[in-house]
């Protein structure tokens, strides 16, 4: 009987050991498939923007509604900007860009002061046309201070708005032109070019938001699917460890002392 006893606890002992150092095999795996599944599930979100699904898509059906209703406001005020634009291009004869042309070189003294040298020889150069044969001496001297005055013209505007085009209209006025009216056309023309833009801008943020509620759904699943992978991970460690305390170096010894029809209800206990 003391030899049976015996071996029964030597069984016991070793089986216990046995229970303890599989255990604390697993242990690592077990702790490592936790962290890849919360590293996964963190890398979702912060790759996603994810932070709370429910509340965003709450969130988004607002911001999609204000967006269309400033998007409304903004074409709105668009047709009304480009319909004074083009009354302005009518009424000025020139287009946005050789408005604010026309401005720039308005406001230019050396232009000024060369277009009205050019001016002045070229009112002479007609009147004398008409004394005049055009081999004439006075002719030919006029025709080439003409053709000077004219490039050191050039080279003002160009040095304003850069080079000067081929079509450049020499009969424009610029020291003639409404100012306070170009002023304006240019006013409205930046007016209507930024409700433009922001027009654009606007919608292109309302189509990011529908593709962005649009592929909340997916998002929800795919979260549920690593939130739960993360949680049986989580469980699965845990049991690990508690079982592994469980027969922590004190309790073998009273795992040794016990018979099978208690060893369950030890293991309950614990």
């Amino acid at each position: 009987m003391d030899i049976y006893l015996e071996n029964n606890l030597k069984v016991n002992r070793l089986e216990a050991v046995s229970v303890r150092q599989f255990i604390e095999k697993k242990l690592p795996a077990a702790e490592n498939l936790m962290r890849l599944n919360a590293a996964a599930l963190s890398d979702f979100k912060e790759k996603n923007k994810v932070v709370n699904l429910e509340e965003e898509a709450k969130s988004a059906v607002a911001v999609m509604a204000q967006l269309e209703s400033q998007i409304d406001d903004a074409k709105s005020d668009l047709v009304k900007a480009t319909a004074k634009s083009e009354a302005f291009q009518k009424e000025l004869q020139m287009n946005p860009q050789q408005a604010l042309t026309a401005s720039n070189l308005s406001q230019s003294s050396a232009v000024q002061e060369a277009l009205k040298e050019y001016q002045q020889v070229e009112r002479q150069l007609t009147l004398e046309k008409n004394r005049y044969q055009e081999s004439s001496p006075i002719i030919t001297r006029l025709e080439t201070k003409k053709a000077s005055l004219k490039a050191l013209l050039d080279q003002q505007i160009q040095q304003i708005v850069g080079p000067v085009p081929q079509q450049y209209d020499e009969s424009l006025q610029i020291g003639e032109v409404k100012p306070k009216l170009i002023e304006e056309f240019i006013k409205v023309d930046v007016e209507r070019q930024g409700l433009a833009d922001r027009v654009s801008i606007l919608s292109n943020a309302l189509v990011g938001y529908k593709q962005r509620v649009q592929s909340l759904p997916t998002l929800e699943k795919q979260q549920r699917q690593l939130s739960r992978k993360l949680e049986e991970a989580e469980f699965a460690y845990a049991e690990l460890q508690k079982n592994f305390r469980k027969f922590g170096s004190l309790k073998i010894r009273k795992w040794v002392m016990l018979g099978l029809s208690n060893k369950l209800a030890f293991l309950k206990s614990q």
